[in-house]
């Protein structure tokens, strides 16, 4: 009966240290995740054999818990959090859908990067874990190289076909289950789109600072089993709102945040 009860206490006190172990993990310094990554790394292959064009680019934005890059050939962007294990958490990722010229493995990285890995800087390189072995790993490059990208916002490539693939925090999936949200926008201004349900058309103006003013929306009257989606879409649209367009992707923003992400029809 002793050695039953020796037993049980050492049983016990090996998963109280075990469990203490884990819950001590050290939450990485955000400070040190902040600035403009460069892929070295994929799956243990050097980034530069992996691809031939463009190198995988990394960038957090803490203030409205986003990430965005290079994927090599299309540009990425989506929402994250970090967890209590220092792991990368996302939901799936955006991308524009651009026809790559060069051969990449653009697929395989952002795989890599929504494989919920665990994180680590030291020495100004990053390295994503995944079972044991390194899935990514980045050095620190030049921020000004990934604003070399941005586009200043003017009606000529404001216009054009627009799909929604980010509203908020919420997955446009789950929002939009029949019809995803659109918005067509001429080189004149003119704006006609979906809201999810119903048609609309308005009108645009450009202000200083890349501000978008969207006049009042006329649409249709369609009763639809969830507006609650669409009801959100417009009220983003009938507030100034900042644009910035990088690549094939169109991003606007309210109060400091992303608010809606869209990807332009080829």
């Amino acid at each position: 009966m002793k050695k039953l009860f020796f037993s049980a206490t050492i049983l016990v006190a090996t998963l109280t240290m075990i469990l203490g172990m884990q819950s001590c993990t050290t939450p990485i310094d955000k400070t040190k995740l902040e600035g403009y990554w460069v892929l070295t790394q994929l799956n243990g292959e050097d980034a530069k054999e992996a691809f031939k064009g463009p190198i995988p680019t990394l960038e957090f934005n803490f203030a409205d818990s986003t990430i965005a890059g290079s994927g090599s050939c299309n540009r990425y962007f989506g929402k994250f959090f970090i967890d209590a294990e220092n792991k990368l958490v996302t939901p799936p990722l955006a991308s524009t859908m651009k026809m790559c010229i060069h051969a990449n493995k653009e697929g395989d990285f952002l795989k890599a990067l929504g494989d919920t890995a665990t994180m680590s800087v030291e020495n100004g390189v990053l390295t994503f874990t995944k079972n044991n072995k390194v899935s990514l790993q980045f050095v620190q490059g030049e921020k000004e190289v990934a604003q070399k990208e941005m586009q200043p916002v003017t009606m000529e490539n404001l216009a054009g076909k627009w799909n929604l693939v980010s509203i908020g925090e919420v997955n446009v999936s789950e929002m939009f289950k029949d019809k995803t949200p659109f918005v067509e926008i001429s080189a004149e201004g003119a704006v006609t789109g979906n809201a999810g349900c119903n048609n609309f058309r308005s009108k645009v103006d450009i202000t200083n600072n890349n501000t978008l003013t969207f006049g009042p929306a006329i649409s249709t009257k369609m009763a639809c089993p969830n507006m609650d989606g669409e009801t959100l879409f417009l009220s983003f649209l009938s507030n100034p709102i900042e644009a910035t367009i990088d690549g094939d992707a169109l991003s606007f923003s309210q109060g400091g945040s992303i608010v809606l992400v869209f990807t332009k029809s080829k």
